[in-house]
C-alpha cells in the first residue's frame, strides 16, 4: 500500500486498490443522508473535542 501525499497542502491518500467501476457498480452511499451517521460523526467530534482539548487552533487528520 501507497500514501500520496502533496507537499504544498499536505493532502494525503490512499490510491484505490480496486477500481472505483468494481467499487460502486451497485453501490449508493451518501453519508450526508444518513441522519444516524450525521449524528454518530457530531457526537464523536463533540467527544474528541473535550477529551483531547482541541480548539481552533488544533490540527485534526481524519483517516476514512
Amino acid at each position: 500500500m501507497h500514501l500520496r501525499l502533496c507537499r504544498k497542502c499536505l493532502l494525503a491518500q490512499v490510491p484505490p486498490l480496486i477500481t472505483p467501476e468494481d467499487t460502486f457498480t451497485e453501490y449508493a452511499y451518501f453519508s450526508s443522508y444518513s441522519t444516524s451517521w450525521v449524528a454518530h460523526a457530531r457526537d464523536f467530534v463533540d467527544a474528541a473535542v473535550a477529551t483531547r482539548g482541541l480548539g481552533a487552533d488544533s490540527f485534526v487528520v481524519e483517516v476514512a
